[in-house]
């Protein structure tokens, strides 16, 4: 297994750390190996990679390192660390010998010395403090005018300053790196000239994070610093690019999601009463669309912060999370001071186009900011994923949607319980809760409005779905409308399963549910109540039980007709 990667300052070098006991660090010169075999389906265009040394990087269990970086320094390109359990380590190649310049050999002797094993040197602590984990790491470089030294007859005055800055050029500018690691006790360390020699320091002002700061990202222009903790807090601080010094913190804030706009409590005129249940199902009405009870929804409040990075133009930064979630961070100076101003970003938004793109999103909700003139930062989850194993999926298209813009969504469950509903057409999320337990199997009703997840203990929940199109007048420029649903607890099934349930599957009709468990019960369910007889037998209640199955029910199907049930297990 790879533990981590990284490339050098000119992406000629990749470095690699190994999952064994030894975290063994291997350096490759990726583009110059062989080129791999067309067969493989790789076009005979990829490149296998040449590997030039390797060394142990830090015996213990794996995995202790958690990133290796390269200096961004073009300069000084031969340095690295690498960072994790209880270590910092800073890695330079080995000295070499001098040679006459033009001698014979000099290509032999050059492919040698790139083949040596580089050393590694441990950072130097504050004397008598405790060694900390290093949960991540950032180079600053910094560029300045080298100065020249004055004599003392050219001072005019007392306060004159001993040196002077040379003429401006690039043979005249010096650069150097400075680098940044995050604490577990919430502080940001300060490495001076970013070899581990000067003894660490700790940054003024980092104690705002309350947790282990985890993720450090420095924008392009090196003039803002991003760090995020495990509690959820992102800080921004101003950075010195002619010392690469952390100059003050310009503000903080924590990931906190807000719900969405509540949906109306009544269906748009455009959703007829054929498109609310099944269509000529004259016996049972189905649901109403005032389902009781408040809707569902998983929203992320301070999550472990794991990841941050700026886009290039440094208005927004991407976060990632241990919850599995990309979050964005929408932050613009001009923002910031309560100015308004027209950017690129806003130069089409009243350019219409036929689908709502990622693009579009991020247009509007940048203009939406600017015109609110908010000065605080805009946050929103852009992707919601999983947070343990993902257990079942479940697909749904077309039908008594087609109205609402829906032609295909699909519903995916994890071990945590967390279930996200998504639009198959756009591949965003429609909306994310929480089904009450580890999620064992999903199925959607014929029409799409009811969603079946099958849990332990033979618990089978069943959620309502309510989806159309709502116009939002802030985004009447894309030329669409935002896709809205709101989830809501229905019923739980009421049976004899004892075991997780693993197999479920609606009829075509949508009168039945059929459910299997591990324990090799099959159990059916009348979906709908007969009028008059919901005290009794109420929707969801158990009507029949298959027996026959001695081991554990793997998938379940229904005929065309939805009078027969077929069913397989692991026997």
């Amino acid at each position: 297994a790879v533990i981590c990667v990284g490339f050098d300052a000119d992406c000629t070098r990749l470095v690699t750390v190994s999952g064994d006991d030894a975290h063994t660090v291997s350096m490759w010169d990726w583009n110059s190996g062989p080129f791999l075999d067309a067969s493989r389906g790789l076009g005979g265009t990829t490149r296998a990679g040449h590997k030039l040394w390797q060394a142990r990087g830090y015996q213990g269990t794996p995995p202790a390192v958690r990133g290796a970086v390269f200096t961004p320094d073009l300069s000084n390109k031969d340095a690295m660390i690498t960072f994790g359990s209880k270590h910092i380590k800073f890695w330079t190649p080995p000295p070499r010998e001098p040679r006459p310049p033009g001698g014979v050999g000099d290509v032999e002797a050059d492919r040698s010395y790139q083949k040596l094993p580089w050393r590694a040197r441990g950072g130097q602590w504050v004397p008598n403090a405790k060694v900390e984990d290093v949960l991540c790491a950032a180079f600053l470089p910094w560029v300045r005018v080298r100065a020249e030294e004055v004599d003392e007859e050219e001072a005019t005055d007392g306060d004159a300053s001993s040196v002077k800055s040379g003429p401006p050029g690039e043979d005249n500018l010096i650069r150097g790196v400075n680098l940044v690691t995050g604490s577990p006790k919430g502080r940001i360390m300060f490495w001076e000239k970013g070899d581990g020699v000067i003894p660490v320091t700790i940054v003024p002002g980092s104690d705002w994070h309350k947790a282990g700061v985890s993720a450090l990202a420095l924008s392009s222009d090196n003039r803002l610093l991003l760090s995020g903790d495990k509690g959820g807090g992102i800080m921004c601080w101003a950075v010195n690019t002619s010392y690469a010094t952390i100059v003050a913190p310009l503000g903080g804030m924590f990931l906190v999601e807000n719900p969405p706009k509540p949906l109306p409590p009544t269906p748009p005129p455009s959703v007829s009463a054929s498109e609310v249940w099944l269509e000529g199902d004259d016996e049972y009405p189905g649901p109403g669309w005032e389902y009781e009870g408040e809707p569902l929804r998983w929203l992320e409040s301070y999550p472990d912060v794991r990841g941050a990075c700026w886009s290039p133009s440094g208005r927004y930064a991407l976060i990632t999370t241990a919850q599995g979630s990309l979050w964005r961070i929408l932050i613009d100076p001009k923002l910031t001071e309560g100015e308004e101003t027209e950017s690129e970003e806003t130069e089409d938004e009243d350019k219409p186009v036929e689908k709502l793109t990622e693009l579009a999103i991020l247009r509007l909700e940048y203009a939406a900011a600017v015109k609110e003139n908010a000065k605080q930062p805009v946050v929103s989850v852009l992707i919601r994923g999983h947070d343990s194993s993902l257990n079942a999926l479940a697909w749904w298209q077309g039908g008594k949607f087609s109205s609402s813009g829906t032609q295909a969504m699909y519903a995916t469950g994890a071990g945590s319980g967390r279930t996200v509903i998504w639009n198959a057409w756009t591949r965003t999320e429609l909306a994310a809760f929480d089904a009450g337990g580890p999620v064992r199997s999903l199925a959607f009703s014929p029409d799409g409005h009811h969603l079946a997840v099958g849990l332990d203990k033979g618990t089978v929940n069943v959620f309502g779905i309510l989806a159309w199109k709502q116009p939002d007048p802030d985004y009447l420029s894309t030329g669409d409308a935002w896709f809205n649903i709101e989830v809501r607890f229905l019923y739980a099934c009421v049976g004899s399963l004892k075991a997780s349930v693993g197999a479920l599957g609606y009829s075509p009709d949508g009168r039945w549910l059929a459910a299997g468990d591990q324990l090799g019960g099959l159990e059916l369910y009348r979906t709908k109540a007969k009028p008059g007889d919901e005290e009794l037998r109420p929707a969801y209640s158990r009507r029949a039980k298959c027996s026959g199955h001695s081991s554990a029910v793997l998938h379940v199907d229904w005929t065309e007709c939805s009078r027969c049930v077929r069913s397989g297990s692991t026997s």
